[in-house]
């Protein structure tokens, strides 16, 4: 053989995985954002909830979405709008740092497992978020745009990982109807 050939050889198959292991990245990845896509948080985060239930540890599930996130778009441009989604990203990677699923679920709107997270932790951590999302202040070219979020939370321990998200996602809904900028928690004693 020959030495060049083989050197192009190793290099193009280097190459190849490469290539290979991008665009797996990128079917997991929401490519704005940088966070997981949907695909990714109901893959790995079902592998993670039946490994934490065997466990017989709690788990939280929340939905978070940006208030108005229309308005923003509709005022200052998608432009802007992309900022309020970047700044969203870096605050939920900031604030969660272990063992979280995080994940992007589309438009405005995020999805957080948290893993041995009861019900008074998981409160306590999603309104430190809200708060912390709600003091942010976002400088977009002359434009000064604050944001709130409506977070809703499920923290029981249901059949499955998409039951949970189902519900925080109906929890979510009663905090954007319950005048928004706040976090809801199912309560399975009080039938919300």
């Amino acid at each position: 053989f020959q030495v060049e050939e083989f050197f192009c050889r190793v290099i193009q198959n280097v190459e190849m995985i490469e290539h290979i292991e991008a665009l797996k990245d990128a079917a997991i990845r929401d490519f704005l954002t940088g966070l997981h896509n949907r695909r990714y948080f109901f893959d790995v985060g079902a592998k993670r909830y039946k490994k934490v239930r065997k466990q017989g540890k709690p788990i939280s599930v929340a939905m978070v979405d940006v208030d108005y996130f229309k308005k923003v778009n509709d005022t200052y441009g998608h432009d802007a709008g992309d900022e309020v989604l970047v700044l969203m990203s870096a605050l939920l990677k900031k604030h969660f740092i272990s063992g979280e699923v995080i994940a992007r679920f589309g438009g405005e709107e995020f999805c957080v497992m948290a893993l041995d997270t009861g019900p008074e932790a998981a409160l306590e951590l999603f309104e430190s978020l809200r708060k912390l999302i709600e003091a942010q202040v976002i400088n977009f070219e002359q434009n000064v745009i604050r944001i709130t979020a409506s977070i809703g939370l499920c923290c029981d321990s249901l059949p499955s990982l998409h039951d949970m998200v189902t519900k925080s996602d109906e929890m979510l809904y009663e905090a954007k109807t319950g005048g928004r900028n706040r976090v809801v928690l199912h309560n399975p004693g009080t039938g919300s």
